[in-house]
């Protein structure tokens, strides 16, 4: 549920700072990636089979192993590997950049450089335990991701919903009375 649509919500942030047909290219670019989600699992659960794709960590590289293209593949893995290191840093720091303009935007501080510290800190805390063992992210995405993401992907949105709409109601009643 968190995995792939988590960040969209966070993505969201930076609506107002794009033009206003950005909503079309968003919406495509979550039909693109769950569709390219969904051929990766299907094409894992077709060559692998369930049982066998589930017990294994890494199932795309078995796939790849079984497939046996050659070398080219393995130059290809090198460059893709490159690349994705690469957008996942600019993801991160879209993200570091959504939590920097939330925060700012919530509580109106004086200086804003605190929070940038804090958030800083924060991220590098965790960047050394976050890919640190697959066997151990495993464990935790079973245990405690769905938790975990539920809360930023459903309650958050949720209460920020909520607020919203006691808001607006206010408003109307403050309006109402004031004229």
């Amino acid at each position: 549920m968190g995995f792939p649509y988590m960040e969209t919500i966070v993505l969201m942030m930076l609506f107002p700072l794009v033009n206003k047909s950005a909503g079309r290219s968003f919406v495509m670019g979550i039909v693109t990636a769950t569709l390219s989600l969904s051929l990766i699992l299907f094409m894992i659960i077709g060559l692998l089979g369930i049982e066998r794709a589930s017990r294994l960590t890494f199932p795309i590289y078995s796939v790849v192993q079984e497939i046996s293209i050659g070398e080219v593949m393995m130059n290809i893995h090198s460059v893709i590997s490159v690349i994705l290191l690469i957008l996942i840093f600019i993801k991160l720091l879209v993200l570091v950049y959504a939590a920097y303009a939330s925060l700012n935007q919530m509580f109106l501080p004086a200086t804003k450089w605190p929070f940038l510290i804090a958030i800083t800190m924060i991220m590098t805390a965790m960047a050394g335990s976050i890919y640190e063992n697959p066997i151990q992210n495993r464990e935790w995405n079973e245990k405690y991701t769905f938790v975990y993401g539920s809360f930023f992907a459903l309650f958050i949105p949720c209460l920020l919903l909520v607020i919203t709409w006691v808001k607006n109601i206010v408003r109307k009643t403050y309006r109402r009375s004031a004229g």
